[in-house]
């Protein structure tokens, strides 16, 4: 392949290449023809879905920090939905200026979004990641391939080069030199753990720049529990007995649940959002912004919660230390109704970062919200109403079926399977799996699944939103629905007037 498109392409020579079919309005049919035509497409965005799991194969790989995962999805998904939506022009781009190019190819421009953007951060697999793109691409039609290809280029050079600055990079270790660290001992403070007692990862990522939200420290969350309340006792007994490597109330379908969802959090939910958009025969450009509104609040996420862990990592008798470390001191904690275990160990191996808040559970929440927005999976009151007044729906009343392996993501052997009716279901099962594997209390996860909502709500308000026209406050039969941008909350940027998705 020629090296020479893998190179940052000037503002001068985006316009020539994204020109080269010829300028003019948008199109619906350019993209629907170029994007749906084939006849082994099984629906409008599954080539989006097939570089999806292309992705998360490739960050499984090659990224093996849990929390810089999501940052590496965003930025594939958000350059391929630049690329298609430069075409369609129905909603309101990211960031990227691309001119509309008549007659390029959707599909091309998705492919070539992706398999750019990946090449760029993984050059290592180029070889690979060729092959699947040129064959992919030898699949499609002649006509506007050439622009699509371009667009797509052009758009992934834009978002790397956006993220090229974000602070994900830089040094940052726990300890004086970080803003949000104190010099504090004692009961709750997170300290390492054992067995490998690593220092704290990534505590860069509390400083990211965040993609949609104003800042980390947007939506911080309240402090954790303090370790002489009431309610931190039943926490510390809960994960102590249902939570230990040997439990005896811990179920074996429990047991199952902890183990699936030990999974780093982008393989459930993109897989859920591959399995969705398919079931829902979504077409290339509401694929496209299905998965990049999932990934930047995942990648929000992260970085929200982040901020609030490291807030509250050294704040004396208040619970940021993981049950390990807390079951193994419950003796010395100053609590009386906690008894201690020197010898306690958790289901999994405890992570290198506090207990609060629970990460797998703002992450998943704000996933959740942004599903349960597109495809009513909120809807589980079973009264058929639409809580959001929002006409982006994709199967209003169509029941939700989910059938997840851990296998897509993470090899376990034998694969654990698992099955969800809807995304809150999901998130239910997060909150209790982190327990059953003895890493997190039921607090810190309640309180991440809070956080990741507003995040997850934050994105939807400001991101990817629908282009107004005069036909957009309307449904089919000509009755007013509302703004589509509201999302049906006020429009609070602190979360405290939020409608929650459930």
């Amino acid at each position: 392949m020629n090296q020479s498109r893998h190179m940052i392409l000037g503002s001068v020579g985006l316009f020539v290449l994204a020109c080269m079919g010829g300028c003019g309005s948008p199109s619906k049919e350019s993209v629907g023809q170029a994007g749906q035509s084939q006849d082994s497409l099984v629906f409008g965005g599954q080539v989006i879905a097939d570089w999806n799991l292309i992705t998360i194969n490739e960050i499984n790989a090659r990224v093996p920090s849990a929390i810089r995962r999501a940052r590496v999805a965003a930025i594939v998904h958000v350059s391929v939905f630049e690329a298609v939506n430069s075409i369609v022009g129905d909603y309101t781009p990211y960031k990227a200026k691309l001119p509309f190019v008549a007659g390029a190819s959707g599909t091309a421009a998705a492919l070539a979004a992706a398999h750019y953007a990946l090449v760029q951060l993984f050059p290592i697999d180029q070889v690979t990641l060729d092959a699947k793109y040129n064959t992919a691409l030898a699949g499609l039609p002649a006509a506007g391939r050439a622009d699509g290809v371009a667009l797509g280029e052009a758009a992934a050079a834009q978002t790397l080069a956006l993220r090229a600055t974000d602070g994900s990079t830089a040094v940052k270790t726990w300890g004086p030199l970080n803003p949000l660290w104190t010099p504090a001992t004692g009961p709750g403070v997170w300290v390492p753990t054992a067995p490998a007692f690593a220092a704290f990862v990534d505590p860069q990522y509390a400083f990211v720049t965040p993609w949609v939200l104003k800042s980390p420290s947007q939506f911080r969350t309240d402090p954790p529990l303090a370790i002489s309340s009431a309610a931190y006792t039943a926490d510390y007994n809960e994960v102590k007995s249902l939570g230990a490597l040997n439990s005896t109330t811990r179920t074996p379908d429990q047991t199952d649940a902890a183990n699936f969802w030990f999974d780093p959090t982008l393989n459930p939910w993109n897989q859920a959002a591959r399995q969705i958009t398919a079931t829902r025969h979504l077409s290339l450009e509401e694929t496209a912004r299905t998965f990049a509104l999932m990934e930047l609040a995942l990648a929000d996420a992260q970085i929200a919660v982040y901020d609030s862990k490291e807030a509250w990592a050294t704040s004396p008798g208040f619970s940021s230390w993981r049950p390990i470390t807390s079951i193994r001191n419950g003796d010395t904690d100053g609590n009386p109704d906690t008894v201690g275990d020197p010898a306690w160990a958790p289901l999994r191996t405890t992570p290198a970062h506090p207990d609060f808040p629970g990460s797998h559970a703002t992450q998943s929440a704000a996933a959740a919200a942004v599903l349960n927005f597109l495809f009513r999976g909120h809807n589980d009151d079973g009264d058929g109403d639409d809580d959001h007044g929002h006409d982006d729906d994709h199967g209003h009343g169509t029941p939700i079926r989910l059938d997840l392996t851990s296998a897509a993501g993470r090899a376990q052997n034998p694969p654990i399977a698992r099955h969800f009716d809807s995304f809150n279901a999901m998130v239910d099962e997060v909150v209790g799996a982190r327990i059953w594997a003895g890493i997190h209390t039921r607090n810190a996860d309640l309180v991440g699944v809070g956080l990741g909502r507003k995040v997850g709500n934050q994105v939807l308000r400001h991101a990817l939103r629908r282009v107004e026209n005069d036909d957009d406050h309307h449904d089919r039969d000509g009755r007013s629905v509302g703004n589509p941008n509201d999302c049906g909350r006020e429009d609070s940027d602190d979360g405290s007037s939020e409608r929650e998705t459930d």
